[in-house]
């Protein structure tokens, strides 16, 4: 009986060792290739100034650069562990969009990961109150208020109105109208 016992407490033992094999770390396999693991490959950023974080994983202390003047990395270095890597993008001032890459990297064993960066294209936008003006035949001054997210330049050509831009829009002012007829102008805005 004692041999029966000692037999089966010695396959036991076996049975124990070879469990892990290579499977998962934790169950005695072999151990993972460590890497640095990101939570997303890629995101996508707004055309406007804006800081952005992405969670990763790194086994080992870490540098993180960017590979584009237009995308500053605020977290450059960190230690092994759960991170966060924060980055600003600077304003896509182009009507197309942009790619860039945001490289972390290990001194211990070489390990890199990639973060790519896609910015949406810049899209200008104005509003303009009011649209239009009536002057009395003495003429006078109106201010439109502009609204826009880019710098713009004004063009009028009539000869009776000046512009002046202002830091809420524009100031218009329309001289004596001496002739017993209606006149209108136009005036064009543009981007710089």
């Amino acid at each position: 009986m004692k041999k029966l016992l000692l037999l089966l407490a010695t396959v036991g033992i076996i049975f124990t060792a070879c469990e892990g094999g290579f499977g998962k770390e934790e169950n005695g396999g072999t151990p993972s290739i460590p890497k640095i693991e990101l939570s997303q490959q890629s995101i996508e950023v707004e055309f406007e100034p804006a800081q952005y974080t992405v969670d990763f994983t790194s086994p080992y202390s870490w540098e993180a650069t960017s590979k584009n003047d237009w995308i500053i990395v605020d977290t450059p270095n960190g230690i092994a562990g759960d991170k966060e890597l924060k980055f600003t993008t600077l304003r896509n001032e182009e009507e197309q969009e942009r790619k860039g890459t945001i490289i972390i990297e290990t001194s211990d064993y070489n390990l890199v990961a990639e973060l790519y960066v896609i910015q949406k294209p810049f899209v200008p936008t104005m509003t303009i109150q009011p649209e239009s003006l009536i002057f009395e035949s003495e003429g006078g001054m109106q201010e439109i208020a502009i609204t826009a997210n880019f710098e713009y330049q004004i063009i009028e050509n009539s000869g009776w109105l000046s512009c002046e831009k202002t830091d809420k829009g524009i100031n218009v002012t329309a001289s004596l109208n001496t002739k017993f007829e209606e006149r209108t102008a136009e005036f064009s805005i543009f981007i710089e």
